[in-house]
């Protein structure tokens, strides 16, 4: 995967992998206090892992401000720009859903598809 970028005004903090993590997945804190995939519609993500990670790794996490992260799935510029969580990271925010990121649409990158890497910003948890 192409490294993520994070940007100027991000606030980034150092976490303990709970598990195998992939850079640009949300992320959120396990019972034991550390991260692991935030995959579910419900999940309260904390942030944008930075790095990948296995179990025991610190890495870190941008939990406000800008950064990259990876597109679940398709995406249209003006119609989806709340996101929360999926299997395999951000899509847009649904009813169910605990929207925690804001997508910033690039010219580049109007409409991304599964594995694409999107500009967010992580503006922490709250309902859809």
């Amino acid at each position: 995967m192409a490294k993520i970028s994070t940007y100027e005004g991000a606030t980034l903090v150092s976490a303990e992998c709970g598990g195998t993590v992939a850079e640009g997945r949300p992320v959120k804190v396990d019972a034991a206090g550390k991260i692991v995939h935030a995959t579910a519609a419900a999940d309260v993500a904390i942030g944008i892992v930075q790095s990948d990670g296995v179990s025991g790794d610190l890495v870190r996490v941008c939990v406000l401000g800008p950064s990259d992260a990876i597109a679940h799935g398709a995406m249209t510029a003006g119609t989806d720009q709340r996101l929360g969580c999926a299997a395999n990271g951000l899509e847009p925010a649904g009813a169910l859903h605990v929207a925690f990121a804001q997508w910033v649409p690039t010219t580049a990158n109007l409409t991304p598809v599964a594995g694409d890497v999107i500009k967010v910003i992580v503006t922490g948890a709250g309902k859809a």
